[in-house]
This record gives C-alpha cells, structure tokens and sequence, in this order.
C-alpha cells in the first residue's frame, strides 16, 4: 500500500511538472486551501513528509499564478482522491471523525471546513457524497 501511495505521488510530481496540465483554482479557493493547509501545520502532525510535501507539490500545481481569463475547473481524478486521503488521515489520527471527539466547537470548525473545502474543489461526484455522508452524524 505504502509503495502504491510513492507511486502516486511520484507520478502526481511528474504530472506536475508538464505545462500541459490547465487545471487551475480560483483565488478564494487558494486561499482557503493555504488557511488549511496553515491550521494543519500549527495544530496536526502529518503522518510523514510526504504528505506534506504532497500538498505543497499539488498546491503549486492548482494555485500557480494564472491569468484572469483562465478556465478554471474544479480538481478531477486522482488528484481529489490523495488530496481526500491525506485530509482524512489527519481528521482520524486527531480522532476528529468520530462524534464522540468532537469536544471542542474549534475542532468540529476545522472537521467540517476540510470537507465543505474539498467538495467545493473535487468534481468528483462520488468523494462528494461520500465526504457529505461522513459530515452527518
């Protein structure tokens, strides 16, 4: 499974680095993922390295400079999958997925701003329900 995720990751940077790749966010959005991505460094440990350096790779990737008159698309595929995982693995390891966790109104903020986040930037149908079903209790 661990060499699986390398893989992943290591073509996602390949990926990365080709220009053909248009998918871009929109400012707010952006800005959203760098409040997150904020909070999850002063607050959560990243399981490894790499997930951290995973969402700098992707941020660069979706939150590079673009002009006004780009065609901005929500993330698709893959990309929505590892983003899903490594959010996801940080809400589990806090123990912030379980109702019976959620003491602090803070933590229950920063649970459900991930997933309202991540169904505003996947286009991907089936994480959008499937986080929406994860938001009920």
């Amino acid at each position: 499974m661990d060499k699986f995720f390398i893989l992943i990751i290591l073509l996602l940077i390949i990926l990365n680095n080709n220009n053909f790749v248009k998918t871009k966010l929109s400012r707010e959005q952006c800005h959203k993922w760098r409040e997150l991505n904020h909070l999850i460094g002063e607050n959560h440990k990243f399981q490894n390295n790499e997930d951290h350096l995973m969402l700098n790779s992707m941020f660069k990737k979706y939150c590079s400079p673009h002009p006004l008159d780009s065609n901005l698309e929500p993330i698709e595929g893959t990309d929505c999958q590892v983003l899903r995982k490594i959010f996801t693995d940080v809400l589990k390891r806090d123990k912030l997925l379980n109702r019976e966790h959620h003491h602090k109104n803070k933590n229950l903020k920063f649970r459900n701003d991930i997933i309202d986040y991540l169904d505003s930037i996947c286009s991907d149908k089936t994480i959008q329900i499937e986080l929406e079903s994860e938001k009920q209790f």
